[in-house]
């Protein structure tokens, strides 16, 4: 499969979605280590890997913003890489890299302000009491 051919659609979707540069190193050093890409596979896994990757660092910023909040950051009832996901799958009609980069870049600004931060919250909580 062509390398270039790989990192220009990675480019174009970092560009479109303004997805920071650390998301995109991580990204490109996973793709680099793949050996199953083919012409009709690797958008999705291109994209896969990229939504992963989001998912992963937007877990780690929660991971710090809980406790620095007086929360106590859930563990295997509701996972945030799980509750991301849900939070994703409830808005099927938002463009997934939109929402994602969204939320990080609000999470990464504003912190325990941003309504992406309350928004996890809610649907942690809504997981746990067994609504969700």
């Amino acid at each position: 499969m062509n390398q270039d051919l790989i990192m220009q659609y990675l480019l174009s979707l970092a560009i479109t979605y303004m997805i920071p540069a650390s998301i995109l190193i991580v990204s490109t050093w996973r793709l680099s280590r793949l050996r199953s890409l083919t012409p009709e596979n690797y958008q999705d896994k291109v994209s896969e890997i990229l939504e992963n990757n989001l998912i992963e660092k937007i877990s780690e910023r929660l991971d710090t913003l809980y406790p620095e909040s007086g929360l106590t950051p859930p563990t295997h009832s509701a996972p945030f890489p799980m509750v991301i996901r849900r939070l994703l799958n409830d808005n099927p009609n938002e463009d997934r890299f939109r929402f994602l980069t969204t939320m990080y870049n609000s999470l990464v600004d504003f912190g325990q302000q941003s309504p992406d931060f309350e928004q996890v919250v809610h649907a942690v909580l809504t997981i746990l009491s067994g609504q969700g």
